[in-house]
């Protein structure tokens, strides 16, 4: 039972970490359809309008594995980190042996 747990968590760390970027790229393209330029504008309303699709595809069920409000750089720069930090330790238990976490 405790290798279909281990299995689980997995699952859900690949989702999250497949929703991850995909978010970013959402938010990297809202922030962009504001911009003053028209052509910048114009290819990322484009891109939100996908992303906005992407996100309601009932297909697209892994995306609801990490969500956020509103996405800042802070806030991408620490899930990005913790995503590393956990796989790490995952793949390699012995580097938290060695304070390398």
């Amino acid at each position: 039972d405790s290798m279909s747990q281990e299995s689980q968590k997995s699952a859900f760390k690949l989702m999250q970490a497949l929703a991850f970027p995909v978010h970013v790229a959402g938010s990297v393209w809202k922030e962009r359809s504001m911009c003053i330029d028209d052509r910048i504008r114009d290819i990322a309303q484009v891109e939100v309008a996908a992303y906005e699709r992407l996100k309601s595809s009932i297909d697209a069920a892994w995306l609801k594995f990490l969500q956020f409000d509103e996405m800042t750089e802070e806030l991408v720069q620490k899930v990005g980190h913790d995503f590393l930090s956990s796989s790490v330790s995952n793949v390699l238990p012995e580097n938290n042996e060695h304070g390398t976490d």
